[in-house]
Order: C-alpha cells, then sequence, then structure tokens
C-alpha cells in the first residue's frame, strides 16, 4: 500500500453482512481516506497548461459539441479523487430525490448517511449467471467499468415509532469519450434479503444528479 493511502476495517457481525456479499468475499468494508496530493512539478503544470491551450472542441456527427479538454470540468477526471470530493454532496441529493419520489413532497423517510466507498472488485461474471433477471450481461465486456460497494443507513416515521434500517448497494461506474462519469446501475440489498436494480431508486438517481453537475460547469449545481 502505497504511503499517500491508508485504511480502516470495520468488521460487521455475520448477521449483519449480506449472504452475496460474503459469497463475493466482502465481509468488511474499507474506508478509504486519500492524502492532498502534493503540487504538480514544473513539467507537469507546462504539460497541462499546453493541453489547456491547445486541445478544441469538435463537432459529432449529431451536431452536439464533444469537448475534447479533459481539464474543462469542475471536478476530478479520475473515479477515486472525484469521489473523495463530491462524496458528502450525496446525501442532500438523494434526500431531495426521495422528497420528489414522495407524494406530496411529504416523506418520512430519508436518508441518514453513506459509508465511504470500498473499491475492491466482485466477479460480476458469476452475478450475472446466478442472477439474470438484472440484465447486467451488457456490462460484462465493458472497458473502464469500475464497482464501488457502500451501505446506506435510513430512517423512517412509522405511526408510533422511529425505525432506522441499512442497505447495502454495489454501485457499477463507467466513463464516456466526453470524460464523464455515469452511473450504469446500481444493485442493492435490504436486511430481509431481498434485491434489486432500479435506476429510478433515489440513491441511484440522487448519486447520477450529482455526477452530472460536474459536467454542467459547477460543483455546486442543485438537481
Amino acid at each position: 500500500m502505497r504511503g499517500a493511502d491508508f485504511a480502516w476495517f470495520i468488521h460487521l457481525r455475520p448477521g449483519l453482512i449480506p449472504r452475496w456479499f460474503r459469497e463475493l468475499g466482502l465481509a468488511s468494508f474499507v474506508l478509504f481516506s486519500l492524502c492532498p496530493f502534493g503540487a504538480p512539478s514544473s513539467a507537469q503544470a507546462l504539460i497541462q497548461t499546453s493541453v489547456q491551450t491547445s486541445v478544441q472542441t469538435s463537432k459529432q456527427g449529431d451536431g452536439s459539441e464533444k469537448s475534447l479538454n479533459p481539464f474543462a470540468y469542475a471536478c476530478p477526471l479520475l473515479l477515486k479523487p472525484l469521489l473523495n470530493e463530491i462524496w458528502e454532496d450525496f446525501p442532500s441529493y438523494i434526500n431531495r430525490s426521495i422528497q420528489r419520489q414522495s407524494q406530496a413532497g411529504n416523506s418520512l423517510h430519508y436518508l441518514i448517511g453513506l459509508s465511504q466507498p470500498d473499491y475492491r472488485p466482485a466477479d460480476l461474471t458469476d452475478f450475472n449467471d446466478r442472477h439474470p433477471e438484472f440484465k447486467l450481461e451488457p456490462l460484462l465486456n465493458s472497458p473502464g467499468l469500475y464497482q464501488v460497494f457502500l451501505t446506506s443507513r435510513q430512517r423512517t416515521y412509522e405511526t408510533d415509532q422511529i425505525v432506522d434500517f441499512q442497505e447495502f448497494h454495489w454501485l457499477l461506474f463507467q466513463q464516456d469519450d466526453r470524460y464523464q462519469w455515469h452511473l450504469r446501475a446500481m444493485i442493492s440489498q435490504d436486511q430481509q434479503g431481498n434485491l434489486r436494480n432500479n435506476p429510478s431508486d433515489p440513491i441511484a438517481e440522487g448519486i447520477q444528479q450529482r455526477l452530472a453537475a460536474c459536467w454542467s460547469g459547477g460543483s455546486d449545481s442543485e438537481p
């Protein structure tokens, strides 16, 4: 492990770890903390300046502009630095998504928080073989696909009690040829062991909207 990275391990009781997470060898969650990068060398600065001044935009066949400048966006290009920078924004985006999807906007359900991301990959082919209903086959040989695992803690207010619960999520990210990251799929499991892959899930929707804010020109854009 490089000196710039360090990790803590949180071991959950066996009963709290989903069976399919255990089968994939994910018996614990790693909380990553990335140290700040040092200032770029003069050579690196010269290269970056050269790219920034020389790269232009080109017209695609459909008439839309494709940015060829990887430094034009408000967020980092690499997935780990990107998520490290915007992770704290996800809960507010997700909660707004929950409110939009609730009746009359008066939801008694909201997200309390997210664990830090775990980037250790799992066997996507094996999971697809066991769960073809999720239709993940197009992603099996997809280049540049990155996996992220996380847990969410949520709260609902019922008639006479407050209920806190956890869910487990397997996110699949991919960067397109315009350097933009997209959430291609999110497999979730509740505490009862039920699996789902719903692109309209408030957590998936909130994450996608926060990512989109990076490519719209501002890191603080509201969904």
